[in-house]
């Protein structure tokens, strides 16, 4: 073999050698380079999470401040609201004018503006009752329920309607302070619903004296009557029927 054909094989065996070192080192680098790959997208993903997951967090605490800023309008409304009583006691009341009559009494701690019902299940109606529109704080305001003609015992008004809204310091001329919540804060025309609404029992107060008969007939009734004449007990519910026509509620101590 001459040189010259000994160095071309020795130049042949080295490019081998060479090109063999280049595939493996490319190998390995694009290997590594998918490595990289992948644990970047693994990054990327789980901050992608992460985000979600702080979006989340940031719409929950959104939610819960909201919630939180409701309930508080609606300790504040509850707050501005006139109290609600369990009943309203009315006695019979008489002038020239109107006559005998039903008559409540409403107190309110605060001004409010007001419109009320009353509910009269006989004939399925509501009677506009005559209430000024605006109710001033602590200062009791009688009005009347139904006229009360001779021989009436119970009143036909079994509950009332009552519609309250804040003052209108521009149409009432008193200040006021507005409620926060969403609810209507004016009665329009009179037929849009109330800023706060009471439906309550109405209930005519009863002479102590004949409260105590009615409960002696009511015990005597329970007993089965024993021990009871029957005259007896015929005398008993006559007179409380009586007392009960012409009954005008509690007696006045200052006319006694």
């Amino acid at each position: 073999m001459s040189w010259a054909n000994l160095v071309a094989v020795a130049a042949g065996a080295l490019g081998a050698i060479l090109g063999g070192i280049a595939t493996w080192r490319t190998r390995g680098i694009g290997a590594r380079g998918n490595q990289i790959a992948e644990q970047a997208n693994k990054i990327a993903t789980g901050q992608q999470q992460i985000a979600a997951k702080q979006q989340q967090v940031a719409e929950r605490q959104l939610e819960i401040a909201e919630e939180q800023h409701r309930l508080e309008r609606e300790r504040e409304h509850d707050r501005l609201g006139p109290p609600q009583p369990a009943v309203v006691e009315a006695e019979v009341r008489e002038t020239v004018v109107s006559g005998r009559f039903l008559a409540g009494t409403i107190t309110v701690p605060r001004d409010y503006r007001v419109r009320g019902e009353a509910l009269v299940p006989a004939s399925r109606s509501r009677q506009r009752l005559a209430l000024d529109l605006v109710l001033r704080a602590n200062q009791p305001v009688i009005f009347q329920i139904e006229d009360w003609p001779e021989g009436r015992v119970a009143p036909r008004t079994k509950a009332l309607h009552l519609r309250f809204w804040p003052i209108n310091e521009e149409l009432d001329g008193v200040p006021g302070r507005p409620c926060p919540c969403d609810r209507p804060d004016s009665d329009g025309d009179g037929s849009s619903s109330g800023h706060w609404e009471w439906t309550v029992p109405v209930e005519k107060r009863m002479n102590p004296l004949i409260q105590e008969l009615v409960e002696l007939g009511r015990r005597s009734k329970n007993s089965g009557d024993r021990g009871v004449p029957s005259d007896g007990r015929l005398f008993l519910e006559q007179l409380i029927r009586e007392l009960q026509e012409n009954d005008d509620g509690p007696a006045d101590p200052a006319g006694a």
